[in-house]
């Protein structure tokens, strides 16, 4: 990460990090709750069409699957919030004078 971040690199940073962190935790639990069924009710249509569609949204392996993409994006904003912290320390540490 450059020494030198200004405070608009910074804020759009930030937003990633908490846009990781929102999404990432949106998609590791929504597989496991009810409002699953609500979201992929609209494709319940398509079996009378022989579309495997619906069933594949209801299958465990394919809602872990969106889990594992929301462990993702997690592990994601620790990463970057990792980066973020060493910088701020970094910048701290220099305008002290140290």
């Amino acid at each position: 990460m450059p020494e030198d971040l200004s405070p608009l690199s910074l804020a759009a940073k930030l937003a990633f990090v908490a846009w990781c962190l929102l999404v990432g935790t949106l998609l590791m639990y929504a597989p496991w709750l009810p409002v699953w069924g609500r979201w992929t009710a609209p494709f319940a249509g398509l079996e009378l069409t022989g579309s495997p569609i619906p069933g594949v949204l209801g299958h465990p392996a394919f809602r872990g699957a969106v889990s594992g993409f929301g462990l993702y994006h997690l592990v994601w904003a620790t990463h970057d919030l990792d980066a973020l912290l060493g910088w701020w320390l970094r910048w701290r540490e220099r305008r002290r004078g140290g």
